[in-house]
């Protein structure tokens, strides 16, 4: 059904896909009741696991009294989380915006970073994914280039891999920033 109704666009990565059905911490089950440890499956899990009861009852209270509501209106849960963190951040941090996703989150990072500095290039380091949508254009990771032009004024720096890098261990920290400093140098206005 998946390939009928579901974009091509959202693809899988094996050619025999995993079917998740359950998840409990940092397991995935699949419809066999075959258990996986669970290392890429989504940016949220990677941080609460799957099913977290502490936080699956606080969801569930909340779903019970209030799923949604827009930001036009007053909600206090929206301004507690805010005030809570808030005071982790640094000092001179003392607001946040909320967004839907990361990639959400990216496409506004940029636009604030370029109204902000009034520069236009931007750098990142390559084999990076930072979303779909209004941030694909920092992206680039094989699976998700298409062939559509990309935002211009975006540049890539080699990702330093310490464990994969073609350079001697003791070496490599110079060589990256190297070849960082030539891509600011020559790609960018400085």
């Amino acid at each position: 059904m998946r390939l009928d109704k579901v974009s091509p666009a959202s693809f899988t990565f094996y050619r025999e896909p995993v079917l998740a059905v359950d998840g409990k911490m940092q397991y995935l089950f699949d419809h066999t009741g075959k258990r996986y440890l669970d290392f890429i499956s989504g940016i949220s899990t990677v941080g609460l696991g799957h099913c977290h009861p502490r936080i699956t009852e606080a969801m569930k209270a909340q779903m019970d009294k209030l799923q949604h509501v827009t930001t036009i209106y007053l909600n206090d849960q929206h301004s507690l989380f805010a005030e809570e963190l808030t005071a982790k951040l640094p000092e001179g941090i003392d607001t946040v915006y909320f967004t839907s996703s990361g990639s959400e989150a990216n496409a506004l990072a940029t636009q604030f970073a370029r109204l902000h500095t009034k520069n236009w290039s931007l750098m990142h380091v390559g084999n990076g994914y930072h979303g779909h949508g209004g941030s694909a254009h920092l992206t680039n990771m094989s699976p998700y280039n298409h062939e559509i032009p990309k935002t211009q004024g975006v540049e890539i720096a080699p990702f330093p891999d310490m464990y994969r890098s073609p350079f001697p261990i003791d070496e490599a920290p110079r060589r990256y920033a190297d070849m960082m400093k030539q891509s600011v140098d020559y790609a960018t206005s400085g």
